[in-house]
């Protein structure tokens, strides 16, 4: 409402100073004067009107500070009732912050290290692949190999007669040492 009368002042003041102005050229003094006055009186609304929507702006901004203080106010109370819940005190409050504080600047330190860490080192793909080859011999050499013991090759029907495979097959599983589970 306040705006709106803001609004509609200003388009008055400014149709009252042509109107003057339009009836000054005219020869019309008694009209230029009521012009002007009616103007002027515009002009002292228009100038209320702002110093209204400030003192408005300057409430409205209070009241903004007011809602945050008060769930500033209802956040303590909350952790307070929660600290009493479970026992717990303000040094060990304390030690956690230093805590949370100490892992913060850490995880800063390392976005700082991968931001400023080249990226066009790696950008190619065979660089990519060389650096995986290495990553690949580095860990053999740490894990220690397994002996795998090679299968006697399978002797093929058509190499040996049936009566050979069986006798073969017989000696290797009689040579086996078999232990009980």
């Amino acid at each position: 409402m306040v705006m709106l009368e803001f609004v509609l002042n200003i388009h008055i003041f400014y149709s009252s100073r042509r109107a003057a102005l339009m009836s000054f050229k005219a020869g019309d003094k008694q009209g230029a004067f009521r012009y002007v006055r009616q103007s002027k009186l515009f002009s002292e609304s228009r100038n209320k009107c702002a110093q209204l929507l400030e003192r408005v702006e300057e409430v409205i901004s209070l009241i903004a500070s007011a809602e945050s203080t008060k769930q500033v106010y209802e956040a303590i109370q909350i952790g307070m009732k929660a600290m009493k819940e479970h026992n717990v005190s303000m040094e060990d409050i304390n030690t956690h912050l230093k805590e949370v504080d100490d892992l913060v600047a850490a995880q800063r330190k390392i976005n700082t290290a991968l931001e400023s860490a080249p990226l066009d080192s790696l950008a190619d793909e065979e660089d990519i692949e060389e650096e995986f080859r290495n990553l690949e011999a580095e860990l053999e050499d740490k894990v220690s190999p397994v002996h795998v013991e090679e299968p006697e090759p399978v002797l093929h029907a058509n190499d040996d007669s049936p009566d050979e495979t069986v006798e073969s097959l017989s000696n290797n599983l009689s040579s086996m040492k078999l232990g009980a589970m």
